[in-house]
C-alpha cells in the first residue's frame, strides 16, 4: 500500500480523520458507530516527484493534506479528487464539503494546470480524452 507522506498518520490512526462537514459528515458520523475502520500502516511513503511504474507523483493538497495525482507526461492525469467532471466534461472544484482546504484545492489545479497531458482522469465523472491540459487552463483561468 502507498500513500502520500501527509496522509499516512491518518491511515494508521497516528492522528484522527479530517471531519467531513456537511450533510455528509454527519451521515459519514452516524456511520461510523456501525462500521469500524482498520488502520494501515503504509508499505511506501510517497513524496512530491516521486516516480512509480513511469507515473510522476503531483502532490495536490486540498482534497487531503496528502492528495496527489499521478501524471504520465504528454499523456494522461490522474487527478482522483483534484478535480471532478460531470456528463458535459466540464471540470468543477471538488466540493467544499469533502476538502480539507478549498483554497489549497485552487492552488493545486493551477499546478497541474501548467503539466502537459492529453487526457484527464478523475476520480468522480468521466474522463476528459482530448485537450486535457489546454481545457484545465482554461478552467484556471476562470477561477
Amino acid at each position: 500500500m502507498a500513500i502520500h507522506e501527509a496522509d499516512a498518520p491518518r491511515l494508521s490512526g497516528e492522528k484522527e480523520p479530517k471531519a467531513v462537514k456537511g450533510v455528509l459528515g454527519l451521515f459519514l458520523r452516524v456511520m461510523s458507530a456501525v462500521m469500524r475502520f482498520n488502520r494501515i500502516k503504509a508499505d511506501v511513503l510517497l513524496k512530491d516527484s516521486d516516480i512509480i511504474d513511469g507515473l510522476t507523483v503531483i502532490h495536490t493538497p486540498g482534497h487531503t493534506e496528502g492528495s496527489i495525482c499521478l501524471h504520465l507526461p504528454g499523456r494522461a492525469l490522474f487527478v482522483g479528487d483534484a478535480l471532478l467532471t460531470n456528463d458535459e466534461r466540464t471540470l468543477s472544484l471538488p466540493r467544499r464539503s469533502m476538502s480539507t482546504d478549498l483554497d489549497q484545492a485552487k492552488e493545486s489545479i493551477k499546478k497541474i494546470s501548467e503539466l502537459k497531458y492529453s487526457v484527464l482522469l478523475p476520480g468522480h465523472g468521466p474522463p476528459i480524452e482530448r485537450n486535457a491540459s489546454t481545457i484545465a487552463k482554461e478552467f484556471v483561468a476562470r477561477l
